[in-house]
């Protein structure tokens, strides 16, 4: 039986008991009283527990994604319908809970969307509610492996590789138990995906990901299971589009963007390996000079510089936690901050 079905009336309840702060989660998500939904919750890291608690786990291919009505009866819409995206699936390979061909993905009109959509291939990590109903929300272990286009998410999917090898499916286990070894990954049409080199057991050298026309995807290198260095990501047609820059324990530490034409536009470094909440942000002019340098700390700016194209500093501001600030450079004549005629 199908989750999402009833049985003389009564609907069908599948699966583990869900833990509390879950239920709790999903419960705020699926609210009536409004429509805004706030993205505060993070995906419980993955352990035998927390996979156990799940009631439906399994890796999909996405047929259907939208508002309209399909096998399932009206009575089993969720009452907020506005928030919530009915997914019509094929399983490509099921793990755990009840066999089943849709789901309903929670708060799919707010900020905090998944963006499921049709020919896409999801990891799920779902609960089942009071009506029988697979759901599934941003703040579950679910993610994107695979987009409509073919190729693989840019970093992977820890639930999926959690599954695979709690479940005995990844060919990890096929390794030699020391000594160099490789792992080879392949698109459904047998074209080569991912080379992933290990060494004792761990991911060890340059680690390759392809598209599916051949071009590469991602360089990235790994120590002793680590990521380390330059992790570089190039769009379909071999353009690097992107660098991520990790030190020698594996935290991201700097970020680099591109544009299309090769030049970098943007840069992040993440001062102690203190990721987002505290970075400095720089953007560039085309000739490779900073136009602009951005400090945060705690997610506030702190500081603000503006830069001309020939390296002057034209704009230099320190913000105070009330947002006050005090510029200590001036723009030339007091033009307006921003803008190609000060320049």
């Amino acid at each position: 039986m199908l989750a999402g079905q009833r049985e003389n009336g009564v609907p069908v309840l599948v699966g583990s008991i869900i833990p509390m702060l879950r239920l709790i989660l999903f419960s705020l998500f699926f609210s009536t009283t409004g429509s805004l939904c706030a993205c505060i919750c993070l995906p419980e890291k993955l352990s035998p527990e927390v996979f156990a608690s799940y009631d439906f786990i399994a890796h999909i291919r996405v047929k259907y994604a939208g508002t309209s009505l399909g096998p399932w009866e009206k009575d089993f819409m969720h009452s907020d319908r506005n928030l919530t995206k009915y997914v019509l699936f094929e399983t490509i390979r099921h793990y755990q809970g009840p066999g089943a061909n849709w789901l309903i993905e929670a708060s799919a009109f707010t900020s905090c969307a998944m963006g499921i959509s049709a020919n896409q291939e999801w990891m799920i990590y779902g609960i089942i509610d009071e009506r029988g109903n697979i759901l599934v929300h941003s703040c579950s272990n679910a993610g994107l492996y695979r987009l409509a286009t073919g190729e693989s998410s840019y970093r992977g999917v820890p639930g999926l590789e959690y599954a695979e090898q709690y479940c005995g499916y990844d060919p990890i286990f096929s390794l030699a138990p020391s000594g160099p070894d490789t792992i080879y990954r392949y698109f459904p049409n047998g074209q080569i995906e991912i080379i992933e080199p290990y060494y004792n057991g761990k991911k060890h050298g340059e680690r390759l990901q392809y598209y599916p026309n051949r071009e590469l995807l991602i360089e990235s290198s790994f120590d002793e299971g680590v990521i380390c260095g330059r992790a570089s990501f190039f769009n379909s047609k071999g353009i690097l589009e992107q660098v991520e820059v990790y030190n020698d324990t594996g935290h991201k530490i700097g970020k680099e963007m591109y544009t299309l034409n090769g030049w970098m536009y943007k840069s992040d470094s993440y001062p102690q390996a203190s990721y987002f909440q505290n970075r400095q942000t720089t953007f560039y002019h085309k000739n490779g000079l900073p136009y602009q340098i951005d400090v945060f700390k705690s997610y506030d700016l702190q500081a603000q510089k503006i830069f001309s194209p020939f390296g002057k500093l034209i704009y230099h501001a320190t913000f105070s936690e009330d947002r006050k600030h005090t510029i200590l450079v001036d723009l030339r004549e007091k033009k307006p901050l921003i803008s190609d005629d000060n320049f």
